[in-house]
């Protein structure tokens, strides 16, 4: 009996499917994907991804990340599929969420960076975003969205945020760009 469900997995464990004792969820080959809940390779979390294999003896999917090109070895349950959400996913998140008005403005006035994320709120907003797939149809702003978003967990963010500001108000654009260079030399 042991050998039959040993062999079962056996048969049920290729890319896109997870063996029956693992609670991972099944990608196939090529699935586009977006990475979440990584802690030790944080910079990944809310990047879109693609299948490229399933390891069976690890348990862990081969994911090549369009970034920066490289591949990583990750759990499926840190996985999720990039798909279009559908309109009552949306509905919700938009619905629940206090930056959702904020967000259509900079949406709106194409004003939205890394800055904007020194707002919590709207953290967790397109965050949820990120991972509902409301960027899955063009990768590369999903892309940028996520890196703005993951430079926002950073612990200099603060600090990145102020220079920015300065910049944007600054009289003298070189005297401001020479302080805020002295500023990240001396971080070096």
């Amino acid at each position: 009996m042991a050998d039959e469900t040993a062999a079962a997995e056996a048969q049920q464990v290729e890319v896109g499917q997870s063996p029956a004792t693992s609670s991972a969820p099944a990608f196939q080959e090529g699935e586009k994907i977006v990475a979440h809940g990584l802690v030790g390779a944080r910079q990944l979390n809310h990047l879109p991804g693609r299948i490229l294999s399933f390891d069976e003896s690890k348990e862990r999917y081969g994911v090549f990340f369009f970034h920066d090109g490289s591949k990583k070895s990750l759990k499926g349950e840190n996985l999720r599929k990039l798909q279009a959400p559908e309109e009552k996913e949306l509905r919700e998140i938009f619905s629940t969420e206090v930056a959702s008005q904020k967000f259509k403005k900079l949406i709106e006035e194409r004003d939205f960076g890394f800055v904007e994320f020194e707002d919590e709120n709207l953290q967790r907003l397109v965050g949820k975003l990120l991972l509902a797939g409301y960027w899955a149809e063009n990768v590369a702003v999903m892309q940028d969205v996520a890196e703005d978003l993951n430079l926002s967990f950073m612990p200099k963010f603060a600090r990145a945020v102020e220079l920015v500001r300065m910049l944007e108000t600054s009289e003298s654009m070189s005297d401001a760009i020479a302080q805020a260079g002295e500023e990240v030399s001396q971080d070096s």
